[in-house]
């Protein structure tokens, strides 16, 4: 982790706004040879000494790491930049990693707020820091991706069944089944495998496979139920719908959740989490939304709209006169 720090003073004093962070462990400072040779100022080696000891008020356990190169690739000519070179104590990429990154920077913005005429500007690189703000991109495109998706496909079903109450109600259960699947990985991982949050990667492209390929499975089996409503009762249509074309959907189920699980086997914990998220939401599609779910909606609004529709009949037959 890089931290490039611009000031208006003189840049060691602030070596220790790198510490604002509990995962940062080490901190890499100029050597002592290094500080003797440096032409810019004339007390280094106090300054550096100073900035040791701050740091170890801060945290006793800080290592500082020793034998560095050139002075000048830490310090800039004119004496107001200065770069931290850190090591975070988290794995690379890990979520306590992403969020301490986020963490730092909003201390160092508070730092900024507290102090603003010491501190002009900081830029944080590396890694992590990278990784960091592809995340915040991501969640923030993520918010756009999905309100536009599911506007898309409400407008197709409210074309392809003409009339708004279907298309709601489909698209509800297929947030409904998203919503159990993610709840079931984040219980199998967080609490039951003893893994710390789900990777951030892991909700987003879960919600796109699962709306995409559920609500397939949702539209045949509806349209099945309408072309048989036009011969049959609701209840007998929706038995006829099921038993011709729910064969169908649960091999297709069966078969993608098969080869979608297969990523659980991988050694990378993005790949498993996805796999298992995934595979569990079409299994739930499969054998609950598709199968008893939307064919029971179905079932009850049509009987609705018989008892509704014979409730006008009567009260129309009494407004007659005798």
């Amino acid at each position: 982790l890089s931290i490039d720090i611009e000031t208006d003073r003189n840049a060691q004093k602030i070596f220790s706004i790198a510490l604002y962070s509990d995962s940062i462990k080490q901190v890499y400072i100029v050597s002592d040879k290094a500080v003797e040779g440096a032409k810019h100022f004339s007390d280094e080696k106090t300054l550096l000494s100073n900035v040791i000891s701050e740091i170890r008020l801060i945290d006793p356990d800080i290592i500082i790491g020793w034998n560095l190169i050139d002075f000048d690739l830490f310090v800039s000519s004119d004496g107001r930049a200065a770069r931290l070179v850190t090591l975070q104590t988290d794995p690379l990429y890990s979520f306590e990693a992403l969020n301490a990154i986020d963490n730092l920077r909003a201390r160092i913005e508070n730092f900024q707020d507290v102090f603003p005429s010491s501190i002009r500007d900081i830029h944080i690189s590396g890694a992590n820091a990278l990784m960091a703000d592809i995340r915040t991109v991501t969640i923030e495109d993520q918010k756009h991706i999905v309100i536009a998706s599911l506007i898309g496909i409400f407008l197709v079903l409210v074309f392809l069944f003409r009339g708004l109450w279907i298309p709601t109600y489909l698209l509800l259960t297929m947030l409904f089944n998203y919503v159990v699947a993610m709840g079931l990985t984040v219980f199998v991982f967080q609490y039951v495998m003893d893994i710390h949050g789900l990777d951030w990667k892991v909700a987003f492209l879960s919600f796109v496979l699962l709306v995409a390929l559920g609500i397939d499975y949702t539209i045949l089996i509806m349209y099945r139920i309408r072309q048989e409503a036009k011969t049959y009762e609701p209840k007998e249509a929706i038995h006829r719908a099921l038993s011709k074309s729910g064969g169908v959907v649960i091999a297709c189920g069966l078969i993608l959740a098969g080869t979608i699980s297969s990523l659980m086997f991988t050694p990378l914990q993005l790949m498993q989490q996805i796999g298992f998220a995934v595979a569990t939401g079409l299994l739930l599609v499969t054998f609950i939304v598709v199968t008893i779910l939307v064919p029971s909606i179905a079932l009850l609004t049509e009987q609705w709209r018989e008892r509704h529709a014979a409730k006008v009949i009567e009260e129309r037959k009494n407004c007659l006169p005798d």
